[in-house]
C-alpha cells in the first residue's frame, strides 16, 4: 500500500518538473499576444501538454509490450532496433489483445488502470491455461514464462527512456532528434539563468538609474520611451554616487559557482539543492503576485489580441511548461503508484498553468505594454521587499541550475569521450540483470538504475577525471558567452527554446510516436478519430515551431539589440 507521504512525494516530483522561473517572463509573453487571445491559447497549450504527457507514457506501455511479446515470439525486435509495433508477423500474432482507447487518451483493455503489463500477463496466461491439459511439466513450464515476462515487462518500464522511444519508433534519426530538442532545451536554460541573474543584479545595484542595458532590455516596440522605465521609482530622481558595473559583467557573476555545480558527478546529490530552489521558487510566486497587487491599476495600454508577435508568445508559453523531458522518469519511478500518475498530472499542471495565468495576467494589466521581459524588472527596485525578492528569486536560479545541466553533461560527455563508455553487449547485460534482480526478495535495485543510466545516456565513467573536468568547464564557458552576447534577450531566448526544443518534444514527439505505434491496427471509426487527432496535433506543432523560430529570429536580430 502506498503511504501518504509517497502520494506527497510523487505530486512534489511531478509538480517540480512542469515549474521554473519561467513565469516571470509571462506578462511580457502576454504583451506579445494580447490578453483574451493570450489567456485562451495559454488553456488550449495546458490542456494539449496534459495529453500528449500522458500520450507519450501510453507509448511507453505500448513499446514495453511490442518488446515483451518480440522476445517470447524469437523476434529479433530490441531497443537497438528499429523495430515499430507490427514490424513482424509473429509479433502480430501476439498482440491478441489491442487495446482500446477512452477519448484517445490510454489504454483501458481492461477497465480503468489496466497497463501492457496486466494485460500481457493475462494473455499469456490464457494462453497457457489452453496446453496445460497436456502435462504437468506443460503446467509449470507455462508458470515459469509467464513470471518471465513480468520481470521483462517490470524491468523494461523502470528504464526505459524518452529517447528509447524515439529510437524504437523512428530508429537512430529519431534518436539523434529527441537528444538534440534536450539538449537545446537544457542548454538554454542554463544561458537564461546567467541572463536572468546578471539582469537581475543589474536592475538592484542601479537603484534606478537610466542605464542604457536596462533600456535596451526593454521590447522593442517601446525602447525609446525609456522615462517610463521608472516610472514606480517614487523619489528616485537623484543619480547615485557609485558606477554600476556593466551588464556583461554582472552577468559573469555566478560563474565560479556555476562551474562549481558542473563537478557533481551524481544527481542523487543534489537533493538538498532541489529543496532550497523549490522553496525559493515558491516564495518568489507570492511575493511577485503581492508587489504587482499593491496599489494595483489597470493600463491603458492593454490589448486584447495582437497578431504580429503571438508566435513569440506561443514559444514562451511551450517553454514555461519545462516537464515533458522528465515525465517518463517520474513515471516509471512512481512503481505501486502509477495508477494515480494521471490524476497527479493533471493536478500539478492546473497549479502551473493558474501560477502562469495569474502572473501573467495581473502582471500585463498593471504595466500593459511597458512590460519587461523580466517582470521585476518592472518592480520599483528602491523597496527593500523587492531586494529581498530579487534575492530570493536568483537564489532559486542558482540552486536550479546543476538539475538543468545534468544533461547537457551527460549527452556531451557521451558524444565526446564515447570510447570510454560501455559496450553494448555490456549494457544488454545490465538489463537482463535488472530483470532477474527486480523478481527477488532483495530490494536493492542497483542493477535497473545502472541499466537505466546506460540505456541512452550512458556516461563514460572510465575517462580520466581532468579531461571530465575540463569538459564541463567547457560547456559552462560556452552558456556563458552565449549569455554575455544574448544579455538583452532573456525573453527571446525563451521563445527560440520552445520553438526549436520544447514544441518539438511536447507536442509533435508523442503524437508522431503514437500514430506509428498504431498505425497498423484495424481501421475503425475510433481508430481513425485517433489518428486524425494525433496528425492534427503533430501538424499543429510543426506550424507552431516553424512560426515562433522564424518571428523570434527576426526579433533577435533586430538593429536595436545589437546596433
Amino acid at each position: 500500500m502506498v503511504s501518504a507521504l509517497q502520494h506527497v512525494s510523487d505530486f512534489a516530483n511531478l509538480f517540480k518538473a512542469f515549474i521554473g522561473s519561467n513565469y516571470l517572463s509571462m506578462p511580457f509573453a502576454f504583451s506579445q499576444s494580447g490578453l483574451a487571445l493570450g489567456f485562451a491559447l495559454l488553456m488550449i497549450i495546458a490542456v494539449l501538454t496534459d495529453h500528449c504527457c500522458y500520450l507519450i507514457v501510453t507509448c511507453k506501455q505500448l513499446m514495453v509490450e511490442s518488446l515483451v511479446n518480440d522476445e517470447d515470439s524469437g523476434s529479433e525486435a530490441s531497443l537497438d532496433g528499429n523495430g515499430t509495433i507490427g514490424q513482424n508477423s509473429s509479433s502480430n500474432n501476439n498482440n491478441s489483445s489491442p487495446y482500446y482507447y477512452n477519448d484517445g487518451f490510454c489504454p483501458d483493455a481492461l477497465g480503468p488502470g489496466a497497463s501492457p503489463s496486466t494485460t500481457n500477463t493475462n494473455n499469456s496466461n490464457s494462453n497457457n491455461n489452453n496446453n496445460n491439459n497436456s502435462s504437468n511439466n506443460g503446467s509449470d513450464g507455462a508458470a515459469d514464462d509467464a513470471s518471465h515476462q513480468r520481470r521483462q515487462t517490470d524491468a523494461l518500464h523502470r528504464i526505459v527512456t524518452l529517447g528509447d522511444i524515439a529510437k524504437f519508433t523512428y530508429g537512430r534519426p529519431g534518436l539523434w532528434l529527441v537528444n538534440a530538442s534536450l539538449f537545446i532545451t537544457q542548454f538554454g536554460f542554463c544561458i537564461n539563468y546567467f541572463i536572468f541573474i546578471g539582469n537581475t543584479l543589474h536592475q538592484v545595484l542601479s537603484l534606478g538609474r537610466n542605464d542604457t542595458d536596462t533600456v535596451a532590455f526593454q521590447a522593442y516596440d517601446y525602447h525609446t520611451q525609456a522615462e517610463q522605465q521608472n516610472s514606480d521609482l517614487d523619489g528616485f530622481t537623484e543619480t547615485p554616487t557609485w558606477s554600476v558595473p556593466p551588464l556583461w559583467l554582472l552577468v559573469c557573476a555566478p560563474l565560479p559557482l556555476f562551474l562549481g555545480f558542473a563537478l557533481i558527478r551524481n544527481i542523487r546529490s543534489m537533493g538538498s539543492v532541489s529543496v532550497v530552489a523549490n522553496i525559493s521558487i515558491c516564495a518568489g510566486v507570492v511575493a511577485v503576485l503581492a508587489v504587482m497587487l499593491h496599489q494595483f491599476s489597470v493600463s491603458d495600454t492593454v490589448q486584447q489580441a495582437t497578431g504580429a508577435t503571438l508566435p513569440v508568445y506561443i514559444g514562451m508559453v511551450a517553454v514555461s511548461y519545462e516537464g515533458i523531458g522528465t515525465v517518463i522518469p517520474i513515471e516509471s519511478s512512481m512503481e505501486d503508484n502509477r495508477h494515480n500518475f494521471r490524476s497527479f498530472l493533471r493536478g500539478s499542471l492546473v497549479v502551473v498553468t493558474a501560477i502562469l495565468g495569474g502572473v501573467g495576467t495581473i502582471g500585463y494589466l498593471r504595466y500593459g505594454q511597458d512590460t519587461r521581459q523580466i517582470v521585476v524588472q518592472n518592480l520599483p527596485t528602491q523597496s527593500l521587499f523587492v531586494v529581498i525578492l530579487d534575492a530570493t528569486l536568483i537564489l532559486g536560479v542558482i540552486f536550479t541550475f546543476p538539475l538543468q545541466i545534468y544533461p547537457v553533461i551527460q549527452m556531451t560527455e557521451k558524444l565526446f569521450l564515447a570510447r570510454y563508455s560501455v559496450s553494448p553487449e555490456e549494457q544488454e547485460a545490465l538489463i537482463a540483470s535488472a530483470s532477474v534482480q527486480l523478481d527477488s526478495d532483495s530490494p536493492n535495485n542497483n542493477a535497473a538504475n545502472d541499466a537505466h543510466a546506460l540505456l541512452s545516456t550512458s556516461t563514460p565513467d572510465g575517462a580520466p577525471t581532468w579531461m571530465r573536468n575540463c569538459l564541463r568547464f567547457g560547456i559552462v564557458m560556452c552558456q556563458l558567452a552565449m549569455a554575455i552576447l544574448l544579455r538583452k534577450l532573456y525573453a527571446y531566448v525563451s521563445s527560440f527554446i520552445g520553438a526549436v526544443g520544447s514544441i518539438f518534444l511536447a507536442f509533435v514527439l508523442p503524437c508522431a510516436a503514437h500514430l506509428r505505434l498504431v498505425w497498423h491496427r484495424p481501421a475503425s471509426t475510433q481508430q481513425r478519430l485517433v489518428l486524425i487527432k494525433d496528425a492534427t496535433i503533430c501538424g499543429f506543432g510543426c506550424l507552431a515551431s516553424i512560426t515562433s523560430l522564424f518571428v523570434t529570429l527576426a526579433k533577435i536580430f533586430e538593429p536595436h539589440f545589437f546596433g
